[in-house]
């Protein structure tokens, strides 16, 4: 989530409070419950819900709004990016990607 012109007061607020509690997160003073095995409780509007779908390809839809028109804009690009904590869903996310641009891969 960014913010940017054109967001409804809502989206600033909603981008506000996320951001607010990733950096509380980041300070080890969640305002969420921290278990026992040291896991953090994501609340539920933070929650991306993949409704039977692919959870790469909900995500993947979140983040790049209208990839297809968009994806030769070098700044559309490079104002997103889905970042993972380890490289174990790395290959997944790019096959998926490469899956969504026309043409063949090399």
């Amino acid at each position: 989530m960014r913010l940017r012109d054109g967001n409804t007061a809502e989206e600033n607020k909603r981008i506000k409070e996320f951001s607010d509690w990733q950096l509380a997160v980041g300070d080890t003073i969640s305002p969420g419950e921290v278990n026992q095995e040291s896991k953090v409780e994501i609340p539920d509007q933070f929650v991306v819900r993949n409704e039977g779908r692919h959870p790469i390809e909900t995500l993947f839809d979140i983040v790049y709004k209208d990839f297809e028109s968009s994806m030769n804009s070098k700044s559309y690009l490079s104002s997103r990016a889905i970042l993972t904590p380890t490289n174990v869903w790395v290959e997944d996310i790019n096959t998926r990607v490469l899956e969504k641009i026309p043409g063949t891969c090399h």
